[in-house]
């Protein structure tokens, strides 16, 4: 017996509202903000257009990118180029990104991402980082995260992938299954494995892995508060024994008890600064 007779693969089309789409897109926007990247008005427009259903995403990014194919750029209009075309892949990968659980999904978002941005073309998009470094924290006084070795960070992600692929979650999530997929995260986040675009990298990786869950968690925080993010993950992922400092999971425990639960901690009012590592 042919088990394939009249079997079809069949095209997936995302028919997403306007509203949905335009929410992608502020999440996009929203996720500039650490790497401190301004955005244009004509993004605005677009948003604006898309959100009331003049545009889809396809047109608006390509509308985007034609904006700036017929202006002489300065090298001072590169960040808000890569601010407004990056919002515009985020949207784009919300949409319609097939997610599997792999390293291969971090890096292909990294390159779908940042390919031919020209802020970013030496930082080789979608290519693991070939050197350590650094980067100075406000939330720790000036003190880094202490990120892996770039011989280890493909060897780091197969064990965390690994792992999290045996973890079992329960729907609705339960407090365990919140901290393990919080653990997760800070582990994939902390090897840090390119060297711009982490934090952008691992949130879409993030919204895309719960809705492969099937779990539509409220993703306006990552709009709203995308610098509290990244703080929350410094905190989780920065130890210094000598000083008396440990990992402080809570206040990444706070964002994801609101996009998960709807805890309604109120983000804002929270300070993140080591305390410890300031000055006395």
């Amino acid at each position: 017996m042919n088990f394939r007779e009249d079997i079809e693969y069949k095209e997936i089309r995302y028919d997403e509202t306007p509203a949905k789409r335009g929410e992608y897109w502020q999440i996009g926007k929203g996720l500039q903000a650490p790497d401190n990247l301004p955005t244009s008005k004509y993004l605005d427009e677009i948003i604006e257009d898309i959100s009331s259903g003049k545009y889809d995403t396809k047109s608006g990014y390509t509308k985007l990118a034609e904006h700036y194919n017929s202006k002489a750029l300065s090298e001072a209009d590169f960040a808000t180029l890569e601010g407004d075309l990056v919002t515009a892949r985020i949207a784009e990968l919300l949409e319609s990104f097939s997610f599997t659980m792999s390293p291969s999904t971090l890096m292909g978002i990294h390159r779908r991402l940042f390919e031919d941005i020209p802020s970013l073309i030496e930082y080789r998009p979608g290519k693991l980082r070939t050197s350590n470094f650094s980067k100075e924290e406000p939330v720790l006084n000036g003190e880094s995260v202490s990120y892996a070795d770039h011989g280890t960070i493909l060897d780091n992600w197969r064990y965390d992938f690994e792992q999290e692929k045996t973890y079992r979650y329960s729907i609705p999530f339960k407090e365990a299954d919140l901290t393990n997929l919080a653990n997760f995260t800070v582990r994939i986040w902390g090897t840090h494995g390119f060297y711009e675009g982490n934090t952008r990298t691992v949130a879409v990786f993030l919204i895309l892995y719960l809705r492969s869950m099937g779990i539509e968690a409220d993703n306006s925080y990552f709009k709203e508060f995308s610098n509290y993010f990244r703080d929350a993950l410094v905190r989780s992922s920065f130890t210094n024994i000598a000083k008396g400092v440990f990992a402080e999971p809570k206040y990444l425990g706070f964002f994801f008890e609101n996009i998960l639960w709807a805890a309604g901690h109120d983000l804002s009012k929270q300070d993140l600064s080591c305390s410890e590592l300031l000055d006395k």
